[in-house]
């Protein structure tokens, strides 16, 4: 387990994350002198996804500040044609570099549900270029989905899905399995013409049998 050398010598015990975005630590934190005042600031190792190894200032990893060697932000000013001069970029680009900064960016508000919980970019997909061309342009009404929510993203687990299609995806999402078949609860109650409050209220509230709160039809329908 690493431990974080503080600035004034002293150790703490706090685990040291052995991961920041595109870094990864390889050695044991130490401090460097900054500046002509003999000032020193805890700093460690990494190397970066691409190869580069270089030393970092722990307070800029931990902040997000470096999260890698630079390739990163040379990669994102690389978008073949996917930003425009009015500064708006592609729907395309858009979703690439949401899904690069959530995995890597410890400063994303949802971070923990992300990089935070171990999903990953993969290497591929680090660069623009190699998103493009394996998942192709981002059709209108839709955004990247991982068909499985505990991997990361990849072109074995990612689509352009809608809203809806992701909805039934998530995590927090009951399975239902009924005469052979699993579903979501949503998908259930849209494939029998009921609101998904209806199935609910019938499951957790009235404490129906599966069977029940399928089979019987909603008043008026």
């Amino acid at each position: 387990m690493a431990t974080e050398i503080l600035s004034n010598g002293d150790e703490s015990d706090n685990s040291l994350p052995q991961v920041y975005g595109l870094l990864t630590v390889i050695g044991q934190p130490f401090q460097k002198p900054v500046g002509t005042r003999g000032y020193k600031k805890a700093c460690v190792e990494c190397r970066c996804s691409c190869g580069t190894v270089k030393t970092y200032h722990l307070g800029d990893l931990k902040s997000g500040k470096s999260q890698s060697c630079g390739c990163l932000k040379r990669e994102r000013s690389t978008t073949h044609g996917h930003t425009r001069k009015s500064g708006k970029p592609s729907p395309t680009y858009r979703s690439w570099y949401n899904m690069v900064t959530r995995c890597t960016n410890p400063n994303y508000p949802r971070f923990a549900d992300y990089g935070g919980r171990g999903i990953t970019v993969c290497d591929r997909w680090l660069r623009f270029e190699g998103f493009l061309e394996d998942m192709g342009e981002r059709p209108k009404g839709t955004t990247i989905n991982r068909k499985h929510n505990n991997l990361g993203y990849c072109p074995e687990n990612c689509e352009w899905a809608t809203v809806k299609e992701q909805a039934n995806n998530q995590r927090s999402n009951r399975l239902l399995t009924h005469n052979g078949r699993t579903q979501t609860m949503a998908q259930w109650a849209e494939e029998l013409g009921m609101s998904y409050d209806t199935l609910r209220g019938r499951l957790d509230k009235l404490n129906w049998s599966l069977e029940k709160a399928l089979a019987t039809p909603v008043k008026g329908s």
